[in-house]
């Protein structure tokens, strides 16, 4: 049973005239006659009853006729759906990104994406850089918000924006009031740090700068997130280097300073598999430089 053979059925039910119905389907009569029959051969049942002067439909046939329909209509949701999903108009994709993520670039590309592409299910989970290399390779994730470096045969990263490396020190510290200040001043004060599991290349950029400077940071604590890093500043257990972005975080009792010279690189990413031609990643990546030019 072909989908044509529903149509043809549909139109006659509707008409109740062969005539009427050809017309409409523009196709000549016997031709119509004959693929109802056809219908009916491979239904089993008898569809119409059909006299000189009129013509009915059947008990099977007024039982069919709205599952007719129905899987019609169903066919050509289904038809829509697949096309829309296919254009990246509709369907899901799973987007993972480092906490920082959220201080700026995530919110402005998922609110402009769903606004672009309303129809599209947008599934978010936060995640650290490692864990999210691995979710993308595992199909778990189709896009991922990252703290590089990265290197992967398998993924594509892209640099998104640079960010400027700040101070965080108590509101009370010493060095509160200063405009600016240079890392190898810092040598003596005690230390809080995102830890290294939740971004390496930054952990490890720190202590390489610091060690330029000459000193070796005595690190008292760190921590997993970066509102909880300052919230340890605020208590006055060390002063901290954190993203310019970080400030979005605004606390009475911590205050932030420009450093001067080498400070550690800040970068954020987004990566995608490789072989990954979907539209909706596409899409996404398009959105995403989009909102990083103009952030």
């Amino acid at each position: 049973m072909e989908f044509r053979h529903l149509e043809y059925f549909i139109a006659v039910a509707e008409e109740l005239n062969f005539g009427r119905a050809a017309q409409r389907l523009q196709m000549t009569q016997p031709p119509l006659s004959q693929q109802i029959q056809q219908l009916e051969r491979e239904l089993g049942a008898v569809l119409f009853i059909r006299t000189q002067r009129r013509v009915e439909l059947s008990p099977a046939g007024r039982v069919f006729l709205p599952e007719a329909r129905a899987l019609i209509k169903h066919a050509k949701q289904a038809k829509r759906l697949a096309k829309d999903v296919d254009a990246g108009r509709a369907g899901r994709i799973a987007v993972g990104f480092v906490g920082s993520a959220t201080y700026d670039i995530l919110p402005l590309a998922i609110r402009e994406y769903r606004t672009a592409y309303p129809g599209v299910d947008v599934h978010l989970r936060e995640l650290p850089t490692p864990s999210q290399v691995e979710s993308l390779l595992n199909r778990e994730i189709d896009i991922g918000f990252i703290r590089p470096p990265v290197s992967m045969r398998d993924l594509r990263v892209e640099t998104l924006y640079h960010d400027r490396a700040i101070l965080a020190v108590p509101k009370m510290h010493p060095y509160a009031d200063r405009e600016v200040i240079k890392l190898k001043e810092l040598g003596e004060e005690s230390w809080v740090l995102l830890a290294r599991s939740t971004w390496s290349g930054f952990y490890d950029d720190i202590l390489a700068k610091c060690a330029d400077a000459g000193f070796d940071p005595k690190i008292e604590l760190t921590a997993a997130e970066f509102q909880t890093v300052l919230g340890v500043v605020a208590a006055g257990l060390g002063i901290s280097i954190v993203p310019s972005s970080a400030s979005i975080f605004k606390r009475e009792d911590v205050v932030f300073v420009a450093l001067e010279g080498e400070v550690p690189a800040i970068e954020m990413s987004i990566a995608w598999r490789s072989a990954d031609s979907s539209a909706q990643v596409q899409h996404f990546i398009e959105v995403t430089r989009k909102m990083a030019s103009v952030r």
